[in-house]
């Protein structure tokens, strides 16, 4: 295959940590009170939701933290590229 291995572990563990990072995104600024017909009353971060999805499996903080260091090692490695680039907005958006 593409990826057999130690790299598939590796890939599993950022895919991994990527999920966790968008649902603790998710969690923090959730619905906590429901309308009956569609909308929500009151927004905030869902504690339950977190311990639940989060916290019940430790190897998914150690994931994420996993991906974090690799976006660490991957901009200091890109640095003086990205200092290059000129990331204004020009007119119309371009």
């Amino acid at each position: 295959g593409v990826c057999e291995g130690e790299e598939a572990v590796f890939l599993q563990k950022l895919i991994s940590g990527l999920h966790t990072s968008i649902t603790m995104h998710i969690v923090s600024d959730s619905c906590l009170k429901q309308q009956k017909h569609g909308g929500c009353l009151q927004w905030g971060p869902d504690l339950e939701g977190f311990r639940r999805r989060v916290l019940s499996d430790p190897s998914r903080v150690s994931n994420m933290e996993e991906l974090y260091v690799l976006l660490i090692k991957a901009i200091r490695k890109a640095g003086d590229a990205l200092l290059q680039v000129d990331y204004s907005l020009q007119k119309g958006g371009k």
